[in-house]
């Protein structure tokens, strides 16, 4: 499965529009196994946007070139109860303002597992992943992070845990 060059729409003013431009998901549970999410763009979560008691689930889904000119170059998720999972899943070259492949925020608990950053970038803060205003342990463990940028590291109100790998 290949999503590539989508964008999302614009708001209407209910902010949903430009959320997820590839995948919205709202009140549903998503498993991705495999397939790739390639230079899609909106305003919020490049390729996938969360929120709204979801469960999502990424698993060896490549990630390259997606761009969110607000939050989660790749991926953002809101208040989602389950936990968020990534694992052995490739980010590169994706890029937003907070978050520059993953920006995760208000309760939602993130897992990252086995996962890799390559030249993520954000303009503000979290290069990589960004996580704020969560009240769950957020975690990243075997993972390696190579070149991914930010003006200032994001990990605000959640500790990351087990960054393993820096490259």
């Amino acid at each position: 499965m290949t999503f590539s060059g989508n964008q999302g729409g614009t708001d209407a003013g209910d902010g949903l529009g430009s959320k997820g431009g590839a995948v919205f998901v709202r009140d549903g549970v998503v498993n991705i196994i495999g397939g790739s999410f390639t230079k899609n763009d909106a305003a919020h979560g490049g390729a996938i946007w969360g929120d709204s008691s979801a469960s999502l689930t990424l698993t060896g889904v490549a990630f390259s070139g997606n761009v969110a000119t607000n939050d989660g170059g790749a991926v953002a998720a809101s208040s989602i109860d389950t936990p968020q999972g990534e694992r052995r899943t490739s980010f590169t070259g994706d890029t937003a303002d907070i978050g520059g492949a993953i920006a995760i925020n208000s309760s939602t608990q993130l897992l990252v597992e086995n996962a890799s950053f390559t030249r993520t970038s954000a303009t503000t803060s979290g290069g990589a992943v960004a996580v704020s205003y969560t009240t769950t342990l957020s975690k990243v463990a075997d993972s390696t992070l190579r070149t991914s940028k930010a003006a200032t590291p994001s990990m605000s109100a959640a500790t990351p845990t087990a960054w393993t790998s820096w490259g």
